[in-house]
């Protein structure tokens, strides 16, 4: 049975962004990685579990307490540490964690004390116990929340964004703490840094404009990819074929190379190479804005409506069509199965998507429109529409 587990979150803000939809998630024992660029949703989740929003809709539940119904009892059981962790300067770090452990709920002093000592010697502080939190550093400030995040040993521990802006030591240093207190509770950690997630966590979800996009074991993510990666030297992006589904394209060592997803060689002089964790998640949220595309696409199509009647001005227009022609998005293209019209919103989109010169909502410059666009003929398209 998972620890935590989430149904059918959504949460929608008063000014009308869908911070979360539908997601759906189960955690067991140990780190669970949730990735995704910024904006995704993922601190929008982070602050519903911790019971510091409510969800408009969805369950939620830790050892089977409902955190949306019963958020007092569930808090005894979690620790949050946020994105952004304020401090007091002036306080020591031993003094303020003694005072956060009282809001806890340790109204013991002997007992707190020796509490307080085993959570500052557990994120190697003990030593910088007696100083001012005003002079840690990032990476010292990082442990210290993860020291007050265990008070109560909680069953789940929330971390948001804990490695950004560490430097290389403190942040491998942060994550062997992590990997530590994770043994007999689940640390949900949030980020959108990929090499985190490689090198702690067992399971992962890739979050994109709150919806959950993949999720599985990084392992059999990389797996599913072996042999779609590909890679090539090119001396400019003019090189770039637009027919690509494009990975990235970075410079290694003064010289530019691309890496695209492809079932078969996309051409003559790429390489094949193996899949990493960085081409699961640029995949991913590729799938997600072609799958969006799609649906805009035809959304839009569907509401114009298609002249059945013989047209006298444009031939073509003799042979019916379909009352909703289907289309496909197949590298960036759309695929019509009817022959070309003035009159199809999607041949003019897929005019638009071939010649990549103008954005979709700007028809100015398009050679088509400018056609239509002249008063007789779209006289003639009226009076067509209205005879129909």
């Amino acid at each position: 049975m998972a620890v935590l587990s989430i149904q059918n979150l959504s949460k929608t803000y008063p000014n009308g962004i869908h911070a979360l939809r539908d997601v759906s998630l189960e955690m067991e024992v140990g780190i669970f990685g949730l990735l995704g660029p910024n904006g995704a949703g993922k601190s929008s989740l982070m602050r519903t579990l911790a019971t510091l929003q409510d969800a408009d809709s969805g369950a939620i539940a830790l050892d089977g307490i409902n955190l949306l119904q019963d958020p007092l009892s569930a808090r005894q059981r979690l620790g949050y540490l946020p994105q952004d962790f304020g401090v007091y300067p002036n306080v020591s770090a031993e003094d303020l964690l003694n005072q956060l452990a009282v809001f806890k709920g340790f109204t013991h002093a002997k007992t707190r004390k020796k509490i307080v000592a085993q959570q500052l010697a557990l994120v190697n502080l003990y030593e910088q116990r007696s100083q001012k939190l005003g002079t840690f550093s990032g990476g010292m400030r990082q442990r210290f929340g993860i020291a007050q995040a265990l008070l109560g040993s909680p069953r789940l521990i929330i971390v948001d964004e804990p490695t950004a802006g560490l430097d290389p030591t403190e942040r491998i240093r942060f994550q062997n703490i992590l990997a530590e207190i994770s043994q007999d509770r689940v640390l949900l950690l949030s980020t959108h840094i990929v090499e985190d997630v490689a090198e702690l966590c067992p399971s992962m979800a890739i979050l994109k404009k709150g919806e959950i996009v993949r999720q599985g074991s990084p392992r059999d993510l990389i797996a599913a990819l072996q042999g779609q990666i590909w890679t090539k030297q090119i001396n400019s992006k003019d090189e770039i074929n637009p027919d690509w589904r494009l990975i990235t394209a970075r410079m290694l060592q003064g010289k530019r190379h691309v890496r695209v997803w492809s079932k078969t060689q996309p051409a003559e002089d790429c390489q094949s190479v193996e899949a990493d964790l960085n081409d699961v998640y640029f995949t991913a949220l590729m799938e997600k804005a072609e799958t969006v595309l799609v649906k805009a696409i035809s959304t839009i199509a569907d509401r114009l409506p298609i002249p059945h009647a013989p047209h006298p001005t444009y031939p073509h227009l003799r042979d019916p069509l379909p009352p909703s022609p289907p289309h496909l998005l197949a590298h960036h293209r759309i695929v019509l199965h009817h022959r070309p019209s003035r009159h199809c919103l999607q041949c003019r989109a897929r005019q638009r998507l071939l010649l990549r010169q103008q954005p979709l909502t700007d028809f100015s410059n398009n050679p088509v429109v400018q056609h239509l666009q002249h008063p007789r003929r779209l006289s003639l398209h009226r009076r067509n529409l209205r005879t129909r």
